[in-house]
């Protein structure tokens, strides 16, 4: 199982997002023996202090990789090319998980996971909550359906089987949708897909995000 983080510019986030994947991997490795674990962070030309942050979190199943693509759906893809190297499973039994930098999981997240892999799903989909004040929140909530067979997409949030994915297409250069391109491509070429709201994350309420028309947008029109 390989977990993928795509950051830009999330210096002050990261403490919080390492620290939440850091305790959701360590369940991850003591309730399945014999499942390799792993994260690969891709900073995207970051500017701020992000790389100094990472250094401090150095653990061997972290790995960081440096790109300058400025899209967040070409980083995805370089951090999905860096964990195949590291995977020795084949591509039918590697799990990819996916979520953000500005992002915290909870601790049983993996194992959610692990779990959609085990029951053959190709791609799950996850749910979201804005970390925001308690008016926008429930704006937000308003519009949500947060139940198992939910029909919402968050990049902050999903898992894919790598053989799927490599039937997809992988995640298109694209500077937002890209997960919801993928979701879409999986679902064309016949991916069994599930979703459902138990394992939740946490994931940044600002109204000014780092590409236009992603999450952030969406906060600040409500």
């Amino acid at each position: 199982m390989h977990v993928v983080v795509p950051c830009r510019d999330e210096s002050d986030a990261l403490p919080g997002h390492l620290a939440s994947l850091a305790r959701a991997v360590e369940l991850a490795l003591g309730a399945l023996p014999g499942t390799e674990v792993t994260a690969t962070l891709v900073l995207d030309g970051c500017v701020d202090d992000s790389a100094a942050v990472v250094a401090t979190w150095a653990q061997p199943w972290l790995e960081v990789l440096e790109v300058a693509h400025g899209c967040v759906g070409a980083t995805r893809a370089a951090g999905v090319r860096q964990a195949r190297q590291r995977g020795a499973a084949s591509p039918e039994q590697t799990w990819l998980a996916h979520t953000d930098a500005d992002t915290e999981v909870p601790p049983d997240w993996l194992l959610h996971h692990a779990a959609a892999c085990r029951d053959g799903l190709d791609l799950w989909l996850g749910t979201v909550r804005p970390d925001a004040d308690p008016d926008l929140t429930r704006r937000w909530l308003a519009l949500h359906t947060l139940r198992d067979d939910h029909p919402h997409v968050h990049g902050a949030n999903l898992g894919v089987r790598l053989s799927a994915y490599d039937a997809a297409g992988g995640f298109a250069p694209l500077p937002v949708g890209e997960d919801v391109a993928l979701v879409h491509e999986v679902r064309r070429t016949g991916g069994r897909v599930g979703a459902h709201d138990r394992a939740p994350v946490r994931t940044s309420g600002r109204l000014v995000g780092r590409a236009a028309g992603g999450f952030a947008t969406f906060l600040a029109a409500l």
